[in-house]
């Protein structure tokens, strides 16, 4: 019996030796990554190759202005401000738009009811977003779970522009346009701080360890350096920049370098060795960085 099991044994050695190894499937390439676009002239978000090429647009309500994409890259939110320009006059609209990253199609929006002309948005570790809005000026706090307002509080300024949640979610960092101040506001309460930092703050980013936030100013043009914890300027450098900031460029690739970037209107720009290209000669603003995956 135990060479007759020996004799099996080797015979299915051989059969295996013998036989084609299984063919393992190949592994899908990783996707490409694209800018997703706000296009405020085309009432739309877009997705291009980093080349400048037109992949997909989405429709959205009038004049969308700023966007923010959720970590996991499946969403993204869309300020549907109404109006074209902060200095253009009119009611101006109520939404966010929530679009489907995956299937690059409109998800759903959130009705602001009384506040209209959306305009910063960001998102908080906690899942909280963050909305500020012109008509009138306000902070709203919005509950994802129930696509649903949880807090509106005031700024202390006219016309808050961008808005920045802190790393621990406490508090959001509102650059209040109209009247030169950045506002530090506590996200359970409402209460406070305002700092003086020039004509027409604008766009801004935080630092990685969130201890110091940018702040890009239109009109005097410069960037000021405020201590998020001590709420205090601890730089203003007179150096001319756009009035809107991206939080990371992409330098590994050395054929592609920032040229311009306009806030309040303008399109964002990239050079891809000596040819120009640009969103199609449409006002927007860039989510950069961001990744997709194919749709099947």
């Amino acid at each position: 019996m135990l060479r007759m099991h020996r004799a099996l044994a080797l015979s299915l050695l051989g059969l295996l030796a013998c036989g084609e190894r299984p063919t393992l499937p190949t592994p899908e390439p990783p996707p490409e990554p694209v800018l997703l676009i706000s296009q405020k002239g085309a009432k739309s978000v877009a997705w291009y190759s980093l080349g400048g090429e037109l992949l997909e647009e989405v429709p959205v309500s009038d004049h969308p202005h700023e966007i923010v994409l959720s970590p996991d890259g499946r969403r993204l939110y869309v300020t549907d401000n109404g109006v074209m320009q902060i200095e253009n006059a009119g009611e101006g609209g109520n939404k966010v738009s929530i679009i489907d990253v995956l299937n690059r199609a409109k998800g759903g929006q959130i009705d602001l009811g009384k506040w209209h002309r959306p305009h910063g948005v960001d998102l908080c570790a906690d899942g909280s977003l963050l909305v500020t809005t012109e008509n009138p000026d306000q902070l709203l706090v919005i509950d994802l779970d129930k696509l649903q307002i949880r807090h509106e509080y005031a700024t202390g300024g006219e016309t808050p522009h961008i808005v920045k949640c802190s790393r621990d979610s406490r508090f959001a960092f509102v650059s209040n346009a109209r009247s030169g101040t950045v506002a530090k506001v506590a996200l359970d309460s409402g209460e406070r701080e305002l700092v003086e930092t020039g004509a027409r703050p604008e766009g801004s980013t935080l630092s990685k360890d969130g201890s110091k936030l940018y702040v890009a100013h239109r009109d005097a043009d410069k960037v000021v350096i405020i201590d998020t914890i001590a709420w205090r300027m601890v730089a203003d450098p007179n150096r001319k920049v756009p009035g809107a900031l991206w939080a990371r460029v992409e330098r590994r690739d050395p054929r592609l370098r920032p040229v311009r970037g306009f806030g309040g209107g303008g399109s964002p720009t990239l050079l891809r060795g000596r040819r120009r290209t640009d969103s199609g000669g449409r006002p927007g603003r860039v989510a950069g960085d961001a990744r997709t995956t194919r749709r099947r």
